[in-house]
């Protein structure tokens, strides 16, 4: 069926294929996980904004205010990174 040489050369030929994908899987598990650090740290820049922002109204708004939109804000922002964890697994 096959010579000797014709397996060999087959055998090379597959593990140069496997050697290739393998790099190519890591190239994007590696562009994956940067895309998840990514989309993780712009939801913390937006939540950090809109905590600072909250912040500067706490006299305006009251304290009792203050604290319930403190931890909607608390609440939105874990869900978020939830939603993106889910997303990216």
């Amino acid at each position: 069926m096959f010579t000797d040489l014709e397996m060999s050369t087959f055998c090379d030929l597959l593990v140069k294929q496997f050697a290739e994908k393998e790099i190519l899987m890591k190239v994007l598990l590696s562009k994956y996980l940067e895309l998840k650090r990514m989309e993780k740290s712009s939801i913390k820049d937006v939540f950090n904004q809109k905590f600072k922002d909250l912040e500067e109204k706490r006299d305006e708004i009251g304290e009792e205010k203050y604290e319930r939109f403190y931890q909607d804000l608390k609440i939105r922002e874990e869900n978020l990174f939830k939603d993106t964890d889910n997303k990216f697994d």
